[in-house]
Formats: C-alpha cells, structure tokens, sequence
C-alpha cells in the first residue's frame, strides 16, 4: 500500500511546472543542504522548512527555478546564487 505522500505525487503528476521530478528536488535538497528539512506536507507532496523562514511547497504547480531555487538561495545567505542552486538540483551534485 502506497503512503499518503506517493498518492499525492501520482494524483498531482510526478514532475514541477519545469519538468523537474518532486522526488529527485525532495532528494537533491534533502542531500546538498543539510540546514533544510524536507518533510511531507498536508496539501502538498513535500514542504522545505529552514529556522526563520516561511515554508517552501514542492509540488507539481511549484516552478523550481522561479520558487524554490531563490528561496534556498536565500537560506544559504549569498553563499550560492538561485541560478548555482538551480543547477545543482538539477544534477544532484555541486
């Protein structure tokens, strides 16, 4: 049986507005930025949390190089540019 997050993923479509897959950002996040949680959300496949911030949604309508990647960018405090962390979730690695 599937968990709550998998049926949202499969009802909503596998990939962002970008083409991206919501699993592989969840993962790529999950991996390269240790200061964010990925944890499952209510209404949305997965939720970015960081100390001090407003949530991030990752879902199928999310834009990840308009939405999330300047968002992590902003965790980072001018460490990485929104276009550097864009193609790092992209690859999966730096």
């Amino acid at each position: 049986m599937k968990n709550k997050n998998e049926k949202q993923n499969n009802m909503a479509g596998n990939k962002t507005r970008d083409g991206m897959r919501i699993t592989e950002v969840a993962r790529n996040v999950a991996s390269l930025f240790n200061s964010i949680e990925v944890r499952p959300g209510t209404s949305h496949p997965y939720v970015l949390s960081y100390q001090g911030m407003f949530p991030c949604a990752l879902a199928s309508s999310t834009d990840v190089r308009r939405q999330v990647a300047p968002w992590i960018a902003r965790t980072t405090n001018g460490q990485y540019s929104p276009n550097q962390v864009y193609n790092a979730l992209r690859s999966g690695t730096w």
